[in-house]
C-alpha cells in the first residue's frame, strides 16, 4: 500500500504523528510539499500526481486506487491511471 500525501508547507501536513505507525503497518508514505521554499523541506516537492506520476505504476491489473483532494489532483491522477491500464471501477473519488 501506497500512500502519497500532499499538503501546501510542512506545518499543514495533518496526521504527521501517524505516518511512523502506518509505515509499521505496511503503508508506504510519500509526503508531498507544493510550497517548500523557506520550510527547510528536503522531502518529495511539487504536486503529488506529478510524484507519483515520476514513481509509476509497477503493476496495473493489481493497483486500485482512492483519490480524496482537489480536484484537479484527482482529475490528473485519472488520467495517470487511465493511460496506465487501471480499470475505471478500480478508481475511486470524493466526487
Amino acid at each position: 500500500v501506497e500512500l502519497f500525501y500532499g499538503a501546501p508547507t510542512p506545518a499543514m501536513m495533518s496526521y504527521t504523528d501517524k505516518f511512523a505507525a502506518w509505515e509499521e503497518l505496511g503503508v508506504s508514505v510519500t509526503p508531498v510539499i507544493s510550497q517548500p521554499e523557506g520550510t527547510g523541506w528536503e522531502g518529495c516537492t511539487g504536486y503529488v500526481q506529478d510524484v507519483a506520476r515520476e514513481k509509476g505504476i509497477a503493476d496495473p491489473k493489481a493497483t486500485a486506487l482512492l483519490l480524496c483532494g482537489m480536484k484537479g489532483m484527482a482529475v490528473a491522477i485519472k488520467e495517470m491511471a487511465e493511460e496506465a491500464g487501471i480499470p475505471e471501477e478500480r478508481v475511486l473519488a470524493n466526487f
